[in-house]
């Protein structure tokens, strides 16, 4: 899950995931994503930049693009049981 990628991404950086943190991710991300629907960014550019930007408001730096990499494979690793799937199978 999303949360899940999130935390593990932030573990040993130099920014702490709290909930508020996290909110202003979620926030920002969004705003990317709809200016990608409004033509004014490119994916590459909301996906390679948003973690830089985040950290960037907190006075920190990062860099996007590995931040990004590191947290698709975070993705792509979490597995989470979706209520009914057990039974359904």
């Amino acid at each position: 899950s999303e949360t899940n990628a999130l935390q593990k991404l932030f573990q040993g950086s130099k920014l702490e995931l709290t909930a508020e943190v996290e909110a202003r991710y979620k926030a920002l991300n969004q705003g990317l994503w709809k200016a990608f629907e409004e033509g004014e960014m490119t994916r590459d550019g909301v996906v390679n930049t948003r973690f830089a930007l985040l950290f960037k408001e907190y006075g920190l730096e990062a860099d996007g693009v590995l931040m990004n990499q590191a947290y698709r494979q975070y993705l792509e690793e979490g597995h989470q049981m979706i209520d009914g799937a057990y039974e359904l199978i």
